[in-house]
C-alpha cells in the first residue's frame, strides 16, 4: 500500500468531499480515503503504481490537480457536488 496525496482545485464543500470520497473509494485497490476540505487535500491509501489512476479520476469528477488549468472541470465539479450533497442528505 501506498499513500498518494492530491491537492485539488475547485473542492469547495461538504458535497465535493463525499462524491470524491465515495468515487475514489470504489477504485479497484483504494483502501482508504481522506478528503480535507479546507486545504484541498485528499488522502488516498491503495496498492502501488495507483496515482495516475486516482488522479485522472479525480479530475474525471471535476477536481484537477492544482495547476492543470482546465476550465471543463469547474463545470463538471459543480454537477459532482450537487450529487455529493444529494447522497449525503438521503442515505441509502
Amino acid at each position: 500500500m501506498e499513500t498518494y496525496t492530491f491537492q485539488v482545485e475547485n473542492l469547495k464543500c461538504s458535497g465535493c468531499a463525499n462524491t470524491i470520497s465515495k468515487q475514489i473509494g470504489q477504485l479497484t485497490s483504494v483502501n482508504k480515503v481522506v478528503v480535507d476540505k479546507d486545504a484541498a487535500l485528499i488522502e488516498v491509501s491503495a496498492k502501488s503504481g495507483m496515482r495516475e489512476q486516482i488522479k485522472s479520476r479525480l479530475a474525471d469528477l471535476g477536481y484537477p490537480e492544482v495547476g492543470s488549468g482546465n476550465l471543463l472541470h469547474a463545470g463538471i465539479s459543480y454537477v459532482s457536488c450537487a450529487i455529493g450533497k444529494f447522497s449525503s442528505s438521503n442515505p441509502k
